[in-house]
């Protein structure tokens, strides 16, 4: 065989190996079935480690505007690039994510409608102790010595800025935040090695942080940071949460879970 006919043998071999849609699909509906299952006790304390961890991403921020100058346009690139941390290790730690969980348990209930309770069930726990965790993070780093002070103001200060948008506004960002962290769930499905999940989770989460979007978990943690503070009022951080969490739902469920059953439904 040729030096050009091995290397199209070689080609067409790691394309075959390259898994198709439907085989992605297969792969969040037995993981979904499994994490569905989960005793109450586990989804809570993976829910608690998720909320807590993702504060990784805010402190990333803050910490590189402290330590460079605000006012110089490369500072916030450089803060986005770090952003991705607290995803990494929440998504390859495999713990519950509410902005996961817009993907996972959907794509399965779309294919047995039985697994919708346990969604709604999976839903309730995870994003209530997601921000429960979000919370302990914001108080461990506002009202504890554990942080320098300039990057307590940081963190203060992005909360009131990350939550002073219009509804509508607060809402489309929102969208984009849920298709591309659902858009992550997806990819990594689809990754078999480490590196390509923790590749595929740095590259679209650090569009988040570039463009200013809203998370309804990630952002909350520097908006409970303000409210500790006394800089953001309770009804404030709730105003802005509402859009968040519909707009994460909405891009999730509906932009990437809806049409990426739909090139599978015919095939399932």
């Amino acid at each position: 065989m040729s030096l050009y006919g091995a290397r199209m043998a070689e080609r067409r071999q790691e394309e075959s190996s390259r898994p198709h849609a439907l085989d992605i699909y297969e792969r969040i509906c037995e993981d979904t079935a499994e994490e569905l299952d989960r005793p109450e006790g586990s989804l809570v304390y993976s829910g608690l480690f998720a909320g807590f961890t993702i504060g990784l991403s805010a402190l990333a921020v803050a910490l590189t505007t402290a330590s460079l100058t605000p006012e110089v346009q490369s500072t916030a690139f450089v803060a986005a690039l770090l952003y991705p941390i607290g995803y990494v290790a929440v998504i390859i730690g495999r713990s519950q994510f509410f902005t996961e969980n817009t993907l996972y348990p959907v794509m399965l209930s779309l294919r047995r409608k039985e697994f919708l309770n346990r969604t709604g069930r999976l839903w309730g726990i995870v994003f209530v102790t997601n921000l429960v965790g979000a919370f302990l993070f914001a108080m461990l780093a506002v009202t504890t010595g554990a942080l320098d002070q300039s990057v307590q103001n940081e963190l203060t200060s992005n909360g009131v800025k990350y939550t002073e948008g219009a509804f509508i506004d607060t809402f489309w960002s929102a969208v984009l935040t849920g298709f591309l962290l659902a858009t992550v769930a997806w990819l990594v499905e689809g990754c078999d090695t480490v590196t390509g999940r923790v590749a595929v989770i740095w590259s679209l989460t650090f569009f988040v942080s570039l463009a200013s979007l809203d998370h309804c978990i990630a952002t909350t943690v520097t908006a409970f940071s303000a409210l500790l503070d006394g800089e953001l009022a309770l009804g404030s951080l709730l105003g802005w949460l509402a859009p968040a969490v519909l707009g994460n739902v909405l891009g999730g469920v509906l932009i990437v879970a809806s049409i990426n059953y739909g090139q599978v439904r015919e095939e399932d």
